[in-house]
């Protein structure tokens, strides 16, 4: 029987609306995964001017058979983001990834 934490965050994954085409991450080819997608204000700092945000996108472990690096590329609205940190949470078993865009 799976774990009630894992079930509910499989059901949250599958019912997103956020798709990624993901590259990498030991796949043999491109795939769209269901992820969870965060875009949030980042720490704050002192000093004017900037604002920083944090983006990340929450991948189950069953849908890539690495951990995710920086090598790998996901697409999102036509933008390429790449993994800048992975960092696997037990409690979903899935990868917490912190994302930064491709120049």
């Amino acid at each position: 029987m799976p774990d009630p934490w894992q079930q509910a965050a499989a059901d949250i994954r599958a019912a997103s609306p956020d798709t990624v085409m993901y590259t990498g991450g030991g796949l043999t080819q491109p795939i769209e995964i269901r992820v969870i997608w965060t875009d949030a204000p980042g720490d704050p700092f002192q000093g004017p001017g900037s604002t920083t945000r944090t983006v990340t996108a929450e991948i189950a472990c069953a849908d890539l058979p690495e951990r995710p690096a920086r090598s790998d590329r996901l697409e999102r609205d036509g933008i390429t983001w790449q993994p800048k940190q992975a960092t696997y949470d037990d409690n979903v078993d899935a990868w917490q990834t912190v994302l930064e865009k491709v120049a």
